[in-house]
């Protein structure tokens, strides 16, 4: 068998990741333009990178076979994907869905490239760091971000626009889409956010607020694929809430970095006294 041999049940789960992110691609490039169902796709690998972590833990399958391709499936899934789809969108021309133009390509490519590059440089150094926690924020918190930010903006377009016309709203999501990946790229890599083992290991209420994150996302894409445009007000409430936890959650890892530093300082002045 060869490599293939060394495959555990956990890795499986990391490439239905990858599959999710090859298939999210393909959806935004085909002639289909099926943006919606591709930044979906990103809910569903992050739900099976979410439960090939807990896969290894409880069947003790964690092996640094199981960390490089959970890296490279994340990177796949997490970089490449929402940042390709993310281009697609709001580079169509003449309109992009919500009726504003679309960008030049030329504006549009280095943010993105810059989305990618936070991404890999941060699994790149999550691969070799020793910490217990995470500094930076994840890869599928900022591919989930850039995916609800998207979809809010559609949804909301779909629910409120009166005869086609772009809503304000829909036009500050839209000018604002390069910076966002700018700065989701910042928080990827920054050590200004950190966060405890506690958090990477979702150990006791994070456990429980994480599997209410799954599954709201999960009934948002079962929304989104049979429902599609007709339950749009309903779906904008789901991934508004999603996002606001994204943005305590990244807020959260700003506060913690502080209170570490501080600590770390005064335990420092103290040493020297």
């Amino acid at each position: 068998m060869g490599m293939l041999s060394i495959i555990k049940i956990k890795d499986i789960a990391t490439l239905i990741g990858s599959a999710c992110g090859l298939f999210a691609i393909i959806l935004s490039i085909s002639s289909y333009h099926a943006y919606r169902l591709a930044m979906a796709m990103i809910f569903i690998a992050i739900i099976t990178d979410t439960l090939d972590g807990y896969i290894a833990r409880k069947l003790n399958q964690a092996n640094e076979f199981g960390k490089e391709l959970d890296s490279l499936s994340d990177f796949f899934a997490f970089g490449i994907a929402p940042a390709i789809i993310t281009f697609s969108i709001y580079t169509q021309i003449p309109n992009t869905a919500m009726g504003i133009k679309g960008f030049s390509i030329w504006i549009m490519i280095i943010p993105t490239f810059i989305f990618i590059l936070g991404a890999i440089i941060r699994l790149a150094h999550f691969n070799i760091t020793e910490n217990e926690g995470y500094i930076g924020v994840p890869t599928p918190t900022t591919a989930g971000f850039l995916s609800l930010i998207t979809l809010i903006d559609y949804y909301s377009y779909i629910a409120w626009s009166n005869n086609g016309s772009p809503l304000l709203f829909n036009s500050i999501i839209h000018y604002s889409i390069p910076f966002i990946l700018i700065i989701l790229a910042y928080f990827n890599v920054t050590d200004e956010i950190v966060y405890s083992k506690k958090v990477r290991h979702k150990k006791g209420w994070l456990k429980i607020l994480m599997a209410g994150v799954l599954i709201s996302a999960l009934v948002a894409y079962i929304l989104i694929i049979f429902f599609q445009d007709q339950a749009a007000v309903f779906v904008f409430i789901i991934l508004t809430i999603l996002l606001s936890i994204i943005v305590i959650f990244i807020i959260s890892g700003f506060l913690y970095a502080k209170k570490e530093k501080k600590q770390n300082k005064n335990q420092s002045s103290e040493a020297t006294i």
